[in-house]
């Protein structure tokens, strides 16, 4: 029966997805249950308490540094997870130091008492058990979650549970300001460091039946120096471990002594400090969205460098901070500081599961922690201490001795800086983009768009996101359309394509994928490929665009024609004219005239004035034809004005023909033009009117002109075609065009 029990109490080999989903829920409300705690007792409040307790600078800021300087106890949590497991592991540490956190609510009593020197030894003894412990339960957060997680859900659910975390210690921390602004006295503190206490129990009990695999407990049983020798031997992991204590170090001597220096260098009281300390918080929440947002895409090394740069704008705030305290520049101070530290934090742990391999992340994460969190309490008990003990000896105000403070601080960041130059390069943005990234709204749009098209798996949002990212029109979006290449919908595909046209650059893989499209996407969406290969001048794919006059797509042939022009590809010119003398389909037709109208040869004038008249084409595409031919002797724009005219206002055309082309000569022909009843009326006016504009160096052969009028046998098309020969005849002698083309009738 024994026997049976214990079975029963063994760990599975593998959880279920069932357990998985009610490991998740449970760890969800443990995060945000223990929200709580962390913001009635660590950091901020505790600093403030000890102040309060009138604690001196020295012992705050060694107080302070009990975050980093107890990391190395987290040796002894890898062995309770051998004996216990995980949740076990994290739920007694949890309980055992809120034991501690009580503690320091009987600190006060002894102010008054025979000896007051248990005032300091009672909060710094309850403080530091509280970190210690809070250190050893740490060793299981990150194979928690990787536990409860698989690696399609893992993002989400750990950039869910993060923000909901964020959100309620916002309100947790506003409560707290609000408290100690209306009850400003002793009693006020014992009360929250209490509500603190009593939830952190409940949140441990919660942790404690997260369920767990036997992994964990097998994983914490190996030998931990193989771990250690391969940190300091393999570059790539020693690089990484400067790194990490650089970036706990810059936090570590900055935010807890930003907050002394406005508490002691300006005099404010408890509820302003506070104050600014949740801007700290502010941009903590801003940084974690952010991260979340470009992390994926800029790759996390240049993120690391960019933030730990910007501890050096907030020493320079400090360092040359002005007398009278400026609330927008000391805010702006704390909301750069809790930016940065987000930014740092979680930029490192992307880069060390982005640079250590699975196999090594668990010993080499362990002494990555250990150490740099080691490292961060020296910096803060020692330097940061140790400055504080000094400066004041040397006749300085309190502000001054700040300000003298960050200074010393700021040089000491620039070798630190340098290390995190030596990290090794992954895939990733170069800096000098990055920061262009910040700059460029339309690409943070992307980027948060690109983030609410992970996991989509239906027709809908496929539709909806892809036209968004069209509509955005980044570059760094191309990845994702080129995705959506791949989908099995036409209208899907085809905003993909439009999604690439609008983008300011092609990449090598963009011009592949519509140079392949070309040839996969004929009757459907090759013909968008080739309309964007000509647009952006896609030289590598003239010989696709060539290939694709054969096609029996009309469409994808008419762009081609198009393309290939606009590519200057002069061998296929007479191809392109030779297909369009020889085609009735008006698609073709149409594109072959802008084609011929790019080519920019008056020699193609009666080709196009030809096809006008002879085909049986539409009024529309017939007005693309003349539009074409006008164009070649710089009558483009007139031609267009006069076709507009003609669809909306004929009586007016005339004046305004006359107006736009001052040359015509006698109006009366043109009315008789425009008025005749008959073909054989409009021939006469037409030739009286060519009689009256002859050109005494240019004999005009009206007989071409003519012919080309008789062969014209629908309403409106004989009309149009009166008002481009004008146009073309009756172009500006200096224009080479037009003599080129009145020398070819």
């Amino acid at each position: 029966m024994n026997n049976q029990t214990d079975s029963s109490r063994q760990p599975p080999p593998a959880l279920s997805a069932r357990d998985r989903e009610r490991g998740q829920k449970r760890f969800r409300l443990f995060m945000m249950m223990n929200t709580i705690p962390v913001a009635c007792l660590l950091e901020n409040v505790i600093i403030l308490y000890a102040i309060r307790n009138r604690l001196s600078d020295p012992l705050v800021a060694i107080m302070a540094s009990f975050l980093h300087l107890t990391m190395p106890f987290i040796v002894l949590g890898k062995r309770l997870v051998a004996r216990l497991g995980l949740a076990r592991t994290w739920g007694l540490c949890w309980a055992v130091r809120y034991m501690f956190a009580a503690s320091v609510i009987f600190a006060p009593f002894f102010s008054e008492s025979f000896v007051p020197w248990l005032v300091p030894f009672i909060l710094m003894a309850g403080y530091l058990g509280l970190m210690v412990f809070r250190s050893i339960g740490t060793v299981a957060t990150q194979p928690l979650v990787g536990e409860i997680t698989t690696d399609r859900d893992r993002g989400r659910f750990i950039s869910h549970y993060a923000m909901l975390t964020a959100i309620i210690y916002l309100v947790a921390m506003v409560g707290i300001i609000w408290a100690l602004r209306r009850w400003d006295r002793m009693g006020t503190y014992h009360l929250i460091i209490a509500i603190g206490c009593v939830v952190g129990f409940v949140s441990a009990y919660v942790l404690t039946t997260i369920p767990e695999s036997a992994g964990p407990r097998q994983s914490a049983r190996q030998p931990i120096r193989k771990s250690l020798r391969k940190v300091f031997k393999h570059k790539p992991y020693a690089n990484l471990l400067v790194a990490w204590c650089a970036g706990f170090i810059s936090f570590a001597v900055i935010i807890p002594f930003a907050i002394m220096a406005v508490k002691n260098g300006y005099g404010t009281s408890d509820y302003e400090a506070l104050t600014y300390s949740a801007l700290i918080l502010v941009g903590s929440i801003i940084a974690a969205f952010v991260n979340g947002v470009i992390a994926d895409h800029v790759g996390p090394r240049p993120l690391v460098i960019l933030y730990f740069a910007g501890f050096f704008a907030v020493c320079l705030i400090w360092a040359f901070a002005p007398a009278t305290l400026i609330p927008l520049l000391v805010g702006t101070s704390f909301f750069v500081a809790g930016f940065c530290k987000q930014g740092l934090i979680v930029g490192l742990g992307h880069y060390f599961l982005s640079l250590v391999s699975q196999d090594d992340r668990v010993g080499v994460g362990l002494f990555t922690r250990m150490f740099s969190g080691a490292a961060a309490g020296l910096a803060g008990a020692v330097v940061g201490a140790g400055l504080l003990r000094v400066l004041p000896l040397m006749a300085l105000s309190d502000l001054d001795v700040y300000r003298l403070y960050f200074r010393i601080i700021a040089v000491l960041l620039i070798p630190l800086l340098m290390s995190l130059w030596k990290l090794p390069r992954l895939k990733e943005w170069s800096i000098r983009n990055v920061l262009g990234l910040f700059l460029s709204p339309r690409d943070l749009r992307a980027m948060i768009a690109l983030n609410r098209v992970r996991g989509t798996e239906n027709y809908s949002d496929d539709l909806n996101h892809v036209q968004r990212l069209s509509d955005i029109a980044s570059n760094v979006s191309e990845s994702a359309v080129l995705e959506y290449l791949q989908s099995a919908h036409l209208s899907i595909r085809s905003r993909a394509l439009r999604a690439l046209a609008r983008q300011d650059y092609l990449s090598p893989q963009a011009r592949d994928a519509l140079r392949a499209e070309l040839w996969n996407g004929e009757f459907t969406t090759a013909w968008i490929a080739a309309e964007t290969l000509g647009e952006k001048r896609i030289k590598e794919a003239v010989p696709d665009l060539r290939a694709a006059l054969d096609s029996d797509d009309f469409f994808l042939k008419g762009k081609a024609m198009q393309a290939l022009v606009q590519l200057k590809d002069q061998a296929s010119f007479d191809r392109i004219v030779a297909e369009f003398e020889a085609t009735d389909n008006p698609r073709l037709v149409i594109y072959g005239a802008h084609a011929m109208g790019l080519m920019g040869n008056p020699a193609h004038i009666p080709v196009l004035l030809k096809k006008a008249v002879t085909a049986a084409l539409p009024a529309p595409v017939c007005d693309e034809v003349l539009s074409a031919a006008a164009g070649l002797v710089g009558q483009g724009e007139t031609m267009y004005r006069l076709l507009k005219q003609w669809r909306t206002d004929r009586e007016g055309l005339l004046s305004l023909l006359m107006e736009m082309v001052p040359r015509l000569g006698r109006i009366e022909h043109w009315d008789t033009i425009l008025q005749a009843d008959s073909e054989a009326q409009q021939l006469e006016a037409f030739n009286a009117f060519c009689e009256s504009n002859r050109r005494s160096d240019i004999t005009l052969c009206r007989t071409d002109i003519a012919s080309f009028a008789l062969q014209a046998r629908r309403n409106g098309v004989l009309e149009k075609i009166f008002l481009c020969c004008c146009l073309l005849l009756l172009s500006k002698p200096a224009s080479p065009a037009s003599d080129d083309f009145l020398q070819i009738l």
